[in-house]
């Protein structure tokens, strides 16, 4: 894997910063810079300014101290896995996919805070969604790469599907009212969202591809046999012609003569007066 990157970089250290002085704000006894820029479902609805900020800003800030685990394990991730993701889109193609990711995550939390009213309303922080993001986009790439954490390693792909499984577990306790401590909902739109950015869907088909896929080689076998079948009471027709002429056809048997379209060119060789009117 690549060395950290400038744009990673920047970003963890962007992460640090906010850290520290979200931290120190604390001091004042007012929640401090992570209560000014989470993302406050309530504040967006009821149209405050510093809830407006934090639909962006929201991805910048954690956790103050004493709470390191937080932005300690955001950054970790971010630093080892992200560097591989800014080279695959690099620039302003990175910027795009950290930005989008903020947005979608931000948009997802709001809508289910409108949808389901008196739920996820507790402001929300932190850039787990981007580091869920980071790591869905590296498992659609390279699924079969393993990644050493600290007591084991495991391929990328297993450890993404069972973090976003976790995270699905997560948005269905705090649709059923409880788990409001953790975004599991901005986490399982940041997988997805990375995941779709790198195409996973189109690298690794899910199940109703493979029943489309199946219900659609049904049909085409279908087709063919029924286009064999026309061929055949075709060639039956034709042989009926040249035996008895064309009187001798029956109105059914004219009419599959015809067909949707008109006669064959064989039949109007045979016939040139078997034309559609």
């Amino acid at each position: 894997m690549p060395s950290a990157t400038p744009m990673v970089r920047r970003l963890v250290f962007l992460w640090l910063g906010v850290w520290l002085i979200s931290s120190l704000t604390t001091l004042s006894g007012t929640g401090g810079l992570s209560a000014w820029l989470s993302l406050d479902a309530g504040g967006v609805r009821r149209g405050e300014f510093g809830a407006l900020l934090g639909i962006l800003a929201y991805a910048c800030v954690h956790a103050p101290f004493p709470s390191l685990l937080h932005v300690g394990l955001n950054g970790w991730v971010a630093w080892l896995l992200g560097p591989e993701v800014e080279v695959l889109w690099p620039g302003r193609r990175f910027v795009k996919f950290l930005l989008y990711c903020i947005g979608w995550g931000a948009a997802f939390h709001l809508s289910l805070g409108w949808v389901l009213d008196g739920l996820f309303l507790a402001p929300a922080l932190g850039g787990s969604g981007i580091v869920m993001a980071i790591l869905g986009a590296q498992a659609a790439v390279y699924p079969e790469r393993r990644i050493s954490l600290i007591f084991f390693s495991c391929p990328l792909l297993a450890l993404f599907l069972c973090l976003a499984f976790l995270d699905l577990l997560g948005l269905l306790f705090m649709v059923a009212g409880q788990g409001q401590r953790v975004a599991a909902d901005i986490h399982l739109a940041g997988a997805v969202f990375g995941w779709t950015w790198a195409g996973g869907w189109h690298r690794y088909p899910m199940p109703w591809s493979r029943l489309k896929k199946r219900h659609a080689s049904r049909r085409a076998e279908a087709n063919a046999r029924q286009k064999h079948e026309e061929e055949m009471e075709l060639d039956r027709i034709l042989e009926k012609i040249s035996v008895s002429g064309l009187p001798s056809l029956s109105a059914e048997e004219k009419g599959a003569a015809r067909g949707r379209s008109g006669p064959c060119p064989s039949l109007l060789l045979l016939c040139p007066q078997f034309k559609k009117r």
